[in-house]
């Protein structure tokens, strides 16, 4: 779908239309990959491939809880540029449709109104995830605490929570892995309580884990420089805490999935978040891409293909400029769309579902099959994801 003109648009913090975006940077500096880029061409969407990415890597961006909500301004999505930390880059893309991806989004159902259930980065989606609330962190640290936007949404200061109490950003689990620079154990969340989609399986006499990737070395000390910190949910409850038959029966790492995948004893449902690929450029995009085909391609040859539906979303939008404003919901979400696909047997082949989904609605498919209650107000009035299948 072609994005409308004003949404093409993009202005600075007070308003005033931009016409040339900044330097792309990498390190802090400007990314040798750009030095010969029109930087008014930029301003629009552009492709990221014309660069030499696979040579040059070009740096992430930062999704702050706040800042992507006054990017978003409104809807009018206007404001990437001038809340991003590497403005240059927000209006850049990949186009997808000669990988992996896009090829599977050819082949079984593509979402094109999935959104990121929350603002900000992956942390608070995939607690959302996984229990379709926010965690709370009551007493915590004057240094995690955010400053949201002023009354003129000049100015912001993204950190782990909001002013209230509720952690929207990148936060430590008291429970291990946890960084081990991290400079005293009252930096750290405690144990939730709430249900999460895991107990109520649980309950129900229903199988399932959350495949890590690099989970067993950062348990011993020993993470992945990949590793990111926050991509097992559950860690931060107290039924799957340190030393606890939850955690042992139920967060596992990225290679016990495909073992088990392998012997055909896949739980009744799995979470599987793999390890990201290295660095932050083509070659890097092409790598994950292969480790998807790979993923799509061991399931369809396993025991399990006949009765399954694998759902590949992503955590967050990546920080990256979009035309579709999302949804008013609540106050935390959503945010951007993110890719998703649906592949099974059962799909509806080469369709495209237009209505709105987040990552709840994923939890409703899951409460609907395995005839579960419901764990909060998103996932109880979730959009049916079984519209995308075909039995």
């Amino acid at each position: 779908r072609y994005a409308p003109l004003e949404s093409l648009l993009q202005r600075d913090k007070r308003g005033t239309l931009i016409t040339q975006v900044p330097p792309p940077l990498f390190d802090g500096k400007t990314d040798p990959a750009f030095a010969e880029a029109d930087l008014k061409r930029l301003v629009k969407p552009y492709d990221l491939a014309q660069f030499p990415l696979a040579q040059a890597r070009i740096g992430p961006l930062a999704q702050g809880f706040y800042a992507q909500q006054l990017a978003i301004d409104g809807g009018k999505n206007d404001r990437f540029i001038a809340w991003s930390d590497n403005g240059g880059l927000t209006m850049g893309g990949y186009d997808a449709r000669n990988f992996p991806e896009g090829k599977l989004a050819a082949e079984f159902v593509l979402f094109d109104h999935f959104f990121s259930a929350t603002f900000g980065g992956g942390f608070l989606n995939r607690q959302f995830l996984i229990a379709d609330q926010v965690p709370n962190f009551p007493q915590a640290p004057v240094s995690l605490i955010s400053t949201p936007p002023d009354n003129q949404g000049l100015t912001v200061k993204d950190r782990a929570l909001t002013p209230d109490g509720y952690v929207v950003g990148l936060a430590y689990s008291v429970n291990h892995p946890f960084p081990a620079w991290v400079p005293n154990t009252l930096d750290l969340v405690p144990d939730q309580t709430y249900p999460t989609i895991g107990d109520l399986l649980s309950a129900q006499g229903v199988t399932w884990a959350w495949y890590t990737g690099g989970w067993n070395d950062a348990l011993l000390g020993k993470p992945s420089p990949r590793y990111t910190w926050d991509r097992s949910p559950f860690q931060y409850f107290q039924a799957y805490a340190d030393n606890t038959e939850g955690k042992k029966n139920h967060l596992r790492d990225e290679v016990d999935f495909f073992e088990a995948l392998k012997k055909g004893t896949l739980p009744n449902v799995s979470f599987v978040d793999p390890l990201p690929s290295a660095g932050s450029d083509l070659a890097s995009f092409t790598e994950s891409q292969n480790k998807l085909q790979d993923f799509v391609s061991r399931l369809e040859k396993s025991s399990a293909w006949t009765s399954c539906v694998l759902i590949v979303t992503s955590a967050d939008s990546g920080g990256h400029w979009d035309h579709v404003a999302p949804p008013t919901v609540d106050r935390w979400g959503p945010g951007p769309r993110v890719p998703t696909l649906l592949i099974s047997p059962y799909a509806k082949r080469g369709w495209v579902e237009h209505r709105p989904y987040d990552a709840t609605a994923i939890l409703k498919l899951i409460e609907t099959r395995w005839d579960l209650p419901t764990l909060g107000t998103r996932d109880a009035s979730a959009n049916d994801l079984l519209y995308a299948f075909e039995f």
